[in-house]
């Protein structure tokens, strides 16, 4: 029934785009536009039409985006449907108040919206169309008439159960206070929003979609950063950092603890073994067909534009149907509580932050002691974070919580980051062809990451002389910095330092409790088809174990290392990488047979073990909103392994096998990865002194 299966399309785009799935929800609004037209259902077109440009508008394409809401305009007003024409209108408006420039224009339209949604007795649109309008008078200074609007619109959202708007209105409420600077009720307001969401967001299948749907609504966790920023409490700062950062990693690292030890291990184990249908094999195979095929046409020095857009298409496939095939088998939520409507605004205040408070329970925070406690005489964790265009840090120690405020302007740190990165790079073509020019690269090189070092890692120097061990927590363009190489005029910060990295102090407080065994069972795979040096490498890295294994050429394939990665303490693999900025989700690492993409790692069953990952660009990750950086090594780490060793560019094979001649002995012997990885570092650089060559393997998720 075909008019029937493209409505079902269009009402899942919908909900991916309240998710903020949004380039799902326009891949899904673009057929649903096509399906409708060819079924001639004018209506159905013009609404999927008004989506497709509120997705548009949300992705920044603010031209496509008017371009559709004036086919739906024009749709709905052939049809003389007020509704349609009222929605198009308050998308309208909603993309200008994304400006942030025209208040006033997006006051009118969305006034006009209101008042054809009152006529139709359409009471979510008529809510949607207060919260914007509350939203344009803040935005032109008319607080007191944004205030009651906001009130009266919550009080209504309360009676009707709409959990989102009530979530809008007492953000915007929050600001309201701030702006009036009554800082204690911008608090109440902004702390009553992220409950009710986080109520909302806890019903959500899949740490995606958990993501996503947080992304769009950061406003009250950062308006509460700010707030604690300006107190200059440090353990209040980090608290809130630590509430938004990298929250579907740690939810989805606890769920897999849960299920390891929880009291229905057994029950869950049991359904593992007998998973539900997978139909997802022939999409499989056609992608590692396109992977190998693209990989030798590149190789041969071919190109072919019909084979990579039919490797997207196939990706996004392949996603959207491991998402609905977990969608489909989600268990049903249970609904959210009932709140009594209010009989007024200040009760209806009230009676959200009530709900709020309840939901909060279930959602322990994070608590500073618990890390100062978990942290040795000799350790620190320094923890960056932004807000508006200042970079600060969080620096804790055994001793106390520290902040260091205003450290760079933010423009220019990711600038600098940025030529730092572009001086290193120049060895990307291979170190034979610019030889002739390496002292001079090198100077280039360090002056570079100097003054990196003084803008993010000198202002924290202080705080940590006592100390041996650091873990570092990135923000942003700061998880591509190769802090191990940062230098003043004297010593690389990593060889003063044993440093590892980890998304946020949470996950480096879960790391502190899961610590790798012992390097017995070594299983190193191996190909030398890309990599020349890399079937080498592999057999000296088990040489040096008595346990050791090597998989190497036809025998590293995907098979062999999922039969037996699931009991080695060392997990290294020297392959070709890709690291995927445009779909980090399929960024890979190639064996012989295939490639093991950032999805499939998440399904493999690891012990608490280290892994190397000796190929280029493999600790790069894809920047989402909240600081959910997405790529092999959180693959890794949700996979079960302990430690994750990675690359921070594209790294020489033949170096790289030397230096994981200096680090294997190091680690045998008994140090950590922390330390075998400064013992590499410093013997490396000694023959190779650009920070190219020893800069690149990052340790992720503990030392």
């Amino acid at each position: 029934m075909p008019q029937y299966l493209a409505i079902a399309e269009k009402q899942l785009a919908d909900i991916y785009l309240e998710l903020h799935l949004l380039p799902e929800a326009l891949a899904l609004f673009n057929a649903a536009v096509a399906q409708f037209a060819a079924l001639d259902l004018p209506d159905e077109q013009a609404f999927a039409l008004a989506q497709q440009g509120r997705t548009l508008a949300r992705l920044g394409q603010t031209d496509a985006a008017s371009g559709a809401f004036n086919q739906a305009a024009s749709l709905f007003e052939r049809q003389a449907n007020p509704v349609g024409v009222a929605t198009v209108a308050l998308a309208r408006a909603q993309l200008l108040l994304l400006a942030q420039a025209r208040g006033p224009q997006a006051l009118t339209l969305a006034q006009q919206a209101a008042a054809s949604f009152a006529v139709a007795g359409h009471a979510d649109g008529l809510a949607r169309a207060a919260v914007v309008r509350a939203e344009a008078l803040l935005l032109a200074g008319e607080r007191a008439q944004a205030r009651r609007l906001f009130d009266a619109t919550l009080a209504g959202a309360l009676q009707l159960q709409q959990i989102q708007i009530q979530v809008r209105c007492l953000t915007g409420l929050g600001r309201v206070a701030l702006a009036e600077g009554d800082l204690f009720a911008a608090s109440a307001d902004f702390e009553a929003a992220i409950e009710l969401f986080e109520d909302q967001r806890r019903a959500l299948p899949g740490d995606d979609i958990r993501s996503a749907f947080l992304g769009d609504h950061l406003r009250p966790y950062t308006e509460l950063l700010r707030l604690a920023l300006g107190s200059g409490d440090a353990a209040a700062v980090l608290t809130q950092l630590e509430r938004y950062r990298a929250r579907a990693l740690d939810e989805r690292l606890a769920e897999r603890l849960d299920q390891a030890s929880g009291p229905s291990a057994d029950l869950q184990r049991a359904a593992a073994a007998d998973p539900p249908a997978d139909d997802t094999g022939p999409l499989r195979m056609r992608l590692n067909w396109l992977y190998r095929r693209l990989q030798r046409l590149h190789e041969e020095g071919g190109d072919s534009a019909a084979l990579g857009a039919e490797l997207l298409q196939t990706e996004r496939a392949l996603l959207e149907r491991a998402r609905r095939g977990r969608l489909t088998g989600a268990a049903p939520q249970a609904g959210w509580p009932v709140v009594p409507a209010p009989g007024d605004g200040a009760a209806g205040r009230s009676a959200a932050r009530d709900a709020g408070v309840g939901a909060s329970e279930a959602s322990p925070g994070f608590d500073p002691v618990a890390l100062q406690a978990a942290l040795g005489v000799e350790d620190a964790l320094v923890e960056y974070g932004v807000v508006d265009d200042e970079l600060f840090a969080c620096v804790v120690t055994r001793q106390g919580v520290w902040l260091r405020r205003r450290l760079a302007p933010w423009s220019e740190v990711v600038k600098a980051v940025a030529a730092a990165r572009f001086q290193i790079e120049t060895l990307n073509t291979g170190s034979a062809v610019v030889q002739q020019h390496m002292a001079l690269l090198t100077q280039r090189a360090t002056r570079r990451l100097c003054q990196l070092h003084d803008l993010i890692w000198a202002p924290c120097a202080p705080i940590l002389q006592a100390c041996r061990r650091v873990i570092v927590v990135p923000h942003a363009q700061l998880g591509s910095v190769p802090f191990a190489a940062l230098q003043d005029d004297l010593t690389p910060v990593g060889h003063r330092w044993a440093l590892a990295m980890a998304p946020s102090a949470r996950v480096a407080l879960r790391g502190f409790k899961r610590l790798p065994g012992p390097p017995h069972r070594v299983l190193a795979l191996g190909d030398s088809l890309a990599l020349a040096h890399a079937g080498a490498e592999a057999r000296a890295v088990a040489a040096h174990f008595s346990q050791g294994q090597a998989l190497v050429d036809e025998q590293a394939n995907l098979d062999q290392m999922r039969q037996l990665v699931g009991q080695a303490d060392v997990l290294h693999l020297a392959c070709h990488a890709q690291f995927r900025g445009d779909n980090p989700q399929f960024s890979a690492l190639h064996l012989r047979d295939g490639a093991l993409t950032v999805e499939q790692t998440e399904g493999l069953t690891l012990r608490a073990c280290t892994v190397v990952l000796s190929a280029c660009e493999t600790g790069l990750a894809g920047q989402c909103t909240g600081d959910e950086m997405v790529g092999l090594v959180r693959a890794f780490l949700v996979a079960g392994a302990a430690r994750v060793v990675a690359s921070l560019w594209p790294v020489d094979d033949r170096v790289t096998a030397l230096f994981m001649a200096h680090f294997y002995p190091a680690l045998r012997q008994g140090q950590s990865s922390a330390e075998a990885l400064r013992t590499a570092r410093m013997a490396l650089r000694a023959t190779h002194p650009h920070p190219g060559f020893w800069g690149a393997f990052t340790l992720f998720g503990g030392w």
